[in-house]
């Protein structure tokens, strides 16, 4: 009666709301090779927990398998784990973005990254923006990292210069309602104000709590935007699109992530995943034989439902899904 496999949900629920185009902004793309052995990889690593790679042949198939008949557009970047040599990283993003029109791609950066590798990266392999990440900062505390210590000053002086992209995943335990951040996002973005800052995840707020009073204290920069990688959520998703408005959110996922089966729950102001399979990053129990969906379409789902309760038109949600992310990408206007 109701829809549960993968194939019933596409077709009842999904078919018909999803555009014909689509344009992820929140991929990430490694090669196994480029993984050297015995790297220590945390419970908390939830796509190198759960992959070994991730290429853009494995990409290309979960697309023509999740959003069949669709054509589908990406904004990639590396894994993000301190230990990877980001050079090869790099170098196949590079590679993956030269093949076609239909992937653009981040370098992977860290503080400790020379301004010669950088420019490398950005000149020579003609890759967009900048995807740092929390655990490149290897001279604090993980729960201590500030936005600030995820780049240089030399590396954010470039970026500026260079008009590139950074999809920034925030620190620190209360993610978007962390006053810190708050102030650093406003900071980074008014001080650099020729980057376009993508703030990964809504700000890793992906219950009500950690959004609602915080992101309208960051809506009104006119160079930062918000990807729903991840997101579960139709009320977060609805209250983000109704406070910064439609052309400000990205359609993002956090493959390959989102192509394993469960959900996002986010309970007494907690989120927790709750996977068919059990993971060393989520809850589940087998003996209960529920029948789970892909993460994928758990986040459809909810953008789906947020379009509803704000009466988006068809144009607004093809905003969402690419249109957006299209303007802000050179080359794709």
């Amino acid at each position: 009666m109701f829809p549960t496999t993968d194939a019933e949900v596409w077709r009842e629920e999904l078919k018909d709301f999803v555009p014909e185009r689509i344009f992820d902004a929140h991929v990430h793309l490694w090669r196994p090779e480029d993984v050297p052995d015995g790297m220590e990889i945390a419970p908390t690593d939830l796509g190198m927990r759960s992959f070994h790679g991730y290429t853009v042949e494995d990409f290309r198939a979960s697309m023509d398998r999740l959003l069949p008949g669709r054509s589908v557009g990406a904004l990639a970047f590396g894994a993000v784990h301190k230990d990877l040599p980001r050079e090869r990283i790099n170098r196949y993003a590079a590679a993956v973005q030269d093949a076609g029109p239909d992937i653009c791609c981040l370098a992977t950066v860290s503080p400790s990254d020379p301004m010669e590798s950088v420019e490398r990266w950005i000149e020579g392999y003609g890759l967009l923006g900048y995807k740092p990440y929390l655990n490149f900062v290897e001279h604090k505390q993980q729960d201590a990292v500030e936005i600030r210590d995820m780049l240089t000053p030399e590396q954010l002086d470039y970026a500026n210069e260079r008009e590139l992209i950074v999809t920034l995943h925030i620190p620190r335990k209360y993610r978007l309602a962390e006053p810190l951040n708050k102030e650093q996002i406003r900071e980074v973005a008014t001080s650099f104000p020729r980057i376009t800052w993508i703030i990964a995840h809504i700000g890793r707020a992906y219950f009500m709590a950690a959004l609602e009073g915080h992101i309208e204290e960051v809506c009104d920069l006119e160079n930062v935007y918000f990807d729903l990688a991840f997101v579960g959520s139709a009320p977060v998703i609805a209250h983000t699109i109704r406070t910064v408005g439609v052309q400000k959110v990205l359609f993002g996922t956090d493959l390959p992530v989102a192509d394993i089966k469960g959900k996002n729950v986010d309970f007494n102001n907690q989120r927790l995943y709750v996977t068919e399979e059990p993971k060393p990053w989520s809850m589940s129990n087998p003996d209960l034989d529920l029948t789970f969906t892909r993460f994928y379409y758990e986040e459809l789902r909810a953008i789906k439902g947020a379009a509803r309760e704000l009466r988006l038109t068809d144009s607004q949600i093809e905003d969402i899904f690419c249109r957006n992310a299209e303007r802000l990408i050179p080359g794709r206007k």
